[in-house]
């Protein structure tokens, strides 16, 4: 056994060195069948560049920002009574299942609602969908971090959370590619996989907000954003990007958001640009209609009330009762 023990020993000594072999290797293996398989234009050069770089500002930056927010959760854990074992299945299984569904909403949240989307629209602003895509992270995610609050406040220790996420990441991963067709039924009913991952990246309208799962599909099936991939996706924004950079898929949508809360008529309007629908944009208000009524409507979106539309509902109607 004194040979597995130093393989062992070699790749904990040089685990990011692995890391970056095995990605390239499957990178190169994703390229050839894809060729294979017909699929034209899997990758392109420059659009890898920009994946690359995404990823590797994500590392850099998460390194500093995911050490804050593991200090955040270990204080909230000292804060609960709860306690479970890291070494008993139940505590791991717990885990899991409580770190996808708060991934479910706060996945959800990152594109039912401005903010969000600033945090998330750079991994959607690829056309093509390939497993380099995987590391297509934003650089501001972190902010997110408040979605996992509930893992050490059941107990969760910090280890056994890492861990999951970890895990969790690495699964989705393999999601991000067209050379792996549909699996067993019962398989695609339960898990996220690349055909429901696809449609989550496309931008046809069939597809838009669908799919939030992470490891999970089951989520999505629940609280009815599930959408079968029915088309092949067109991959990409609703909209054309004015550029390609690096800086500029990270950050463009955050400067239009700052642009749209400078130039709000009101801290309502302000507020309501940050937390209603990407694309949102005021209408004349009636005189009707109260300042307290129309932010409770739209402050629901906050708590997971509603997002978008059921906010513009009730403007409506309180437009309508102040007839």
């Amino acid at each position: 056994m004194a040979y597995l023990d130093a393989i062992l020993a070699f790749f904990a000594a040089h685990s990011m060195v692995c890391l970056l072999a095995a990605f390239a290797a499957l990178m190169l293996g994703e390229g050839w069948l894809a060729r294979r398989r017909g699929l034209a234009g899997a990758y392109d050069g420059a659009d890898t560049r920009v994946n690359l770089g995404c990823g590797v500002g994500s590392l850099v930056i998460g390194a500093a920002s995911k050490t804050a927010v593991a200090g955040a959760l270990y204080s909230l854990h000292e804060l609960t009574p709860l306690r479970l074992p890291a070494d008993h299945w139940a505590t791991w299984l717990v885990a899991v299942v409580v770190l996808d569904f708060c991934l479910y909403w706060a996945h959800r949240f990152s594109h039912e609602t401005r903010i969000g989307w600033a945090m998330h629209v750079a991994h959607h602003s690829s056309r093509r969908y390939n497993l380099s895509v995987a590391v297509r992270q934003s650089w501001t995610t972190t902010l997110l971090a408040g979605f996992f609050a509930p893992l050490p406040l059941l107990g969760v220790p910090l280890e056994v959370l890492l861990f999951v996420k970890l895990l969790s990441s690495v699964y989705q991963f393999w999601l991000h590619t067209e050379v792996i067709g549909r699996l067993p039924r019962w398989f695609e009913f339960v898990f996220n996989t690349p055909s429901h991952h696809r449609v989550h990246h496309g931008s046809n309208p069939r597809y838009l907000d669908k799919n939030f799962g992470g490891t999970f599909i089951l989520w999505d099936r629940v609280f009815g954003s599930f959408a079968a991939e029915v088309e092949r996706p067109v991959y990409g924004l609703t909209r054309p990007r004015v550029g390609d950079g690096v800086l500029h898929v990270n950050f463009h949508e955050w400067q239009a958001l700052l642009g749209a809360v400078r130039g709000a008529g009101s801290w309502q309007e302000a507020l309501a640009y940050c937390v209603r629908r990407p694309g949102w944009r005021p209408e004349p208000r009636d005189a009707g209609e109260t300042e307290l009524a129309w932010f409770a409507a739209c402050g629901a979106t906050l708590v997971g009330v509603t997002i978008g539309e059921q906010c513009e509902a009730s403007r409506s109607a309180i437009v309508a009762a102040g007839e």
